[in-house]
């Protein structure tokens, strides 16, 4: 499932707070187990995956705790509201055209709604929701995926500041230090350099967070066992 000739399907989820989500039951209930909780975006058949990036621990009395320290009050509703009076009700929107993750959509919004936060799911297809990120990034929350060889490390580049302007990247991340180490990375001359690079560049993601990864689903194929081999 995953090896050097399978392509790896990542779906990620934008947001900033990985406590009210918990992956390995999304991989069970939503994939039935053909999928992989994920800790950073190049997934476990990739060359340069970094394997010390592990899931952030689920756990939603330590996120209700948090909400509640950072002012973030309870409402009647069931709503919390920020200190500035705005309450924490959103969109979460997810294609229509992949049934698995409204369902996974749904979840998470059942999760949210046990911390005060108000997630409402709507399905939409591709262009819609390509036409609410770009140009001006106008979504609340965001769930899709990518596709990744499992031999590269260009995936990272989603990241990159220019990207924003090219309707590549979904999230609008903008980093110096990170689009100069990207830079490096593509242009080494060594693998030694390029592990390093990539490892590192996967730990400022996992650190800044502009993604949620979510789960690695596995790539599974039919194929003539009389006509391929290895």
């Amino acid at each position: 499932f995953f090896n050097d000739t399978a392509t790896t399907e990542i779906y990620t989820l934008s947001l900033h707070d990985a406590l009210p989500i918990y992956y390995t039951e999304l991989a069970q209930v939503v994939w039935q187990g053909y999928a992989t909780p994920a800790g950073g975006l190049l997934p476990v058949g990739n060359k340069f995956y970094d394997p010390n990036l592990t899931p952030y621990q689920f756990n939603l009395t330590l996120a209700n705790q948090i909400l509640n320290d950072a002012g973030y009050k309870m409402g009647p509703n069931g709503v919390r509201v920020s200190p500035s009076g705005i309450p924490l009700s959103y969109t979460l929107y997810v294609i229509n055209e992949a049934p698995e993750e409204v369902e996974a959509a749904n979840i998470i919004a059942g999760w949210w709604s046990q911390i005060g936060v108000k997630a409402t799911v709507d399905a939409v297809d591709a262009g819609t929701l390509a036409s609410i990120i770009w140009p001006n990034f106008t979504q609340d929350f965001d769930l899709w995926d990518w596709f990744t060889s499992p031999a590269l490390p260009t995936l990272l580049d989603v990241f990159l500041a220019n990207q924003t302007e090219t309707g590549t990247s979904d999230s609008g991340y903008n980093n110096s230090a990170y689009d100069a180490l990207y830079g490096q990375m593509i242009t080494a001359t060594n693998y030694t350099t390029v592990y390093k690079d990539a490892y590192e560049l996967q730990q400022m993601l996992y650190q800044d967070l502009p993604y949620i990864m979510l789960y690695y689903v596995k790539s599974i194929e039919a194929y003539n066992a009389q006509a391929f081999t290895g």
